[in-house]
């Protein structure tokens, strides 16, 4: 029972939080400066006011959240630039956020996000409805902190205007996600999956499934022209496209260097205008080696891909593209 308690300061290594997970416990989590510990939550509900940091890491601070039995939070979990989070565990963790929020798990749109580590060995979903907001990282990215996804199951559903599920707004996004499946759900005016300015991703032996609906949607893309690197190895790459303009790997005037290995696709996508990959000022390159699958690319004007012929290179694949104007 928490009901005397509103904060709880960590400044000790260890430290256990168990609750009922039907009841609210409106408390607020924050870590010591300069302290690395490690704290267990257990079948436990938080909740904030205005759904503001349920959990917020203190400056240069390393906190390992170890997850067991049910874990639903409503709020975030605040990580600065020079701390570190890594999410273990065997429980399953529910967060939940509103049109207050600027991001779920990172830093707000202002702010550069710390080093963040998902190795929960469990499900996590993620529900967030904001105006414009970033699921997993931050509005800057000064320090090139790495985002690593090594999980079960991320469930990622987004709605509001302007939505990123994984990067950064305005600064290099690094993104590695490796034996996960992931879930990304957007309804959003204007929406990626994996976003930022400038982008190194590598998704390896996982499963990736997209759904989007909005006015411009991408699966993986760059807001600059500065050079970003995209590395498909053997995933599954199934998505759903339906908006006025899409990009599936690229972007509006991005560079990326793409390299897909070993990997399958099911792509179905409905939009005005569409480029499957690359971009409209036609730079980057992509390379194909021993895939298959299905893209279905149906639009007024579109293209599968925004690149150079020279550009593009496909060895021993056998994906098949259909297009339909």
């Amino acid at each position: 029972e928490f009901e005397n308690y509103t904060d709880i300061m960590v400044t000790k290594k260890n430290f256990t939080l168990i609750g009922n997970r039907e009841i609210d416990s409106s408390i607020a989590i924050h870590i010591m400066d300069n302290l690395e510990c490690t704290v267990l939550l257990k079948d436990l509900m938080l909740r904030t006011e205005m759904n503001s940091d349920c959990i917020a890491l203190g400056m240069n601070s390393k906190l390992t959240l170890d997850i067991q039995g049910e874990v639903n939070i409503h709020g975030s979990i605040k990580v600065p630039e020079h701390s570190e989070l890594t999410i273990t565990g065997d429980g399953l963790l529910n967060m939940v956020s509103a049109s207050e929020s600027q991001y779920m798990i990172g830093h707000d749109l202002s702010h550069s996000h710390g080093k963040i580590n998902l190795f929960l060995n469990n499900t996590m979903r993620l529900h967030m409805d904001s105006a414009n907001a970033i699921v997993i990282g931050g509005g800057l990215n000064e320090g090139r902190n790495p985002i690593t996804i090594r999980m079960k199951e991320l469930i990622i559903e987004q709605t509001g205007r302007e939505a990123i599920g994984i990067g950064s707004r305005e600064g290099k996004a690094s993104v590695h996600i490796e034996n996960t499946k992931v879930s990304y759900d957007s309804r959003c005016s204007v929406s990626a999956f994996i976003g930022g300015h400038g982008v190194e991703a590598i998704v390896k032996n996982s499963d990736v499934d997209i759904v989007s609906f909005g006015d411009r949607v991408c699966g993986i893309t760059t807001y600059s022209e500065a050079g970003s690197s995209v590395t498909l190895f053997a995933a599954k790459f199934k998505s759903i496209f339906r908006s006025k303009e899409v990009f599936i790997i690229g972007g509006p005037d991005s560079f990326i260097d793409t390299a897909v290995i070993d990997s399958t696709f099911d792509i179905s996508s409905e939009s005005s205008s569409v480029i499957a990959f690359g971009s409209n000022n036609k730079t980057g390159s992509i390379s194909f080696y021993r895939c298959s699958g299905l893209m279905d690319i149906r639009s007024a004007n579109g293209m599968l891909f925004g690149l150079p012929d020279e550009k593009i290179e496909k060895e021993q694949c056998d994906i098949k593209f259909e297009t339909t104007v």
